[in-house]
């Protein structure tokens, strides 16, 4: 039985390798067609330094190790607007543990304070600015910005049908999904987030 054994391993080793890579390039089709469909590009690696350009994303002072890729880019509707695949590590070795997010963001020229609302429904491994919260609207903390937070929940109420970190500061819309969308969803989350763009700006 142990002529067995090596096959084994090597065929679970070679598993453990090529699935997620397969799940990646499949992943990377599909967000590029979604891409085409709605007159967005599309980028595999993160062309805009994400981590740097939104040093105010209170989501890129969570963890160590932070990535963005598979970023869409370009104007929607009326709006300048980046999406993409964010992860950041926690701890090391065995104990490390990776979180996923799906990421939307728009430069505007709205006028809007900084303003910060964290999901309770996502409160594993929490970035330090969101743990001090000043208070709390429906199930979100509010972290910063509570003269301005319930107007942001109310514009963004189709994408807060599902877990959503909002956050707004110096005219950049932020909406982290703790839930990573499909490439299909894509077009419906980019409609919604132009919808509540226009609803703020209104």
């Amino acid at each position: 039985m142990s002529f067995l054994i090596i096959p084994v391993v090597l065929l679970v080793g070679l598993l453990a390798i090529g699935l997620p890579a397969w799940a990646q390039r499949r992943r990377r089709l599909g967000l590029a067609q979604s891409a085409h469909k709605v007159g967005l590009r599309f980028s595999a690696p993160d062309i805009f330094q994400v981590s740097r350009r939104y040093a105010c994303f209170v989501l890129a002072q969570a963890g160590h190790s932070p990535l963005a890729e598979n970023v869409l880019y370009g104007r929607f509707d009326q709006w300048q607007v980046r999406c993409f695949d964010y992860r950041f590590e926690a701890g090391h070795g065995p104990r490390r543990i990776v979180r996923r997010y799906s990421v939307m963001v728009a430069d505007t020229d709205i006028v809007t304070p900084r303003t910060i609302l964290w999901d309770q429904n996502d409160t594993g491994l929490m970035p330090l600015a969101a743990q001090h919260a000043q208070s709390h609207l429906s199930h979100w903390w509010i972290v910063d910005g509570p003269e301005y937070a319930a107007k942001l929940l109310s514009a963004c109420e189709e994408l807060a049908s599902q877990p959503v970190h909002l956050q707004a500061e110096g005219g950049t819309i932020i909406a982290c999904f703790p839930r990573r969308w499909l490439a299909r969803q894509v077009p419906d989350r980019l409609a919604e987030f132009s919808r509540a763009l226009a609803k703020l700006q209104g």
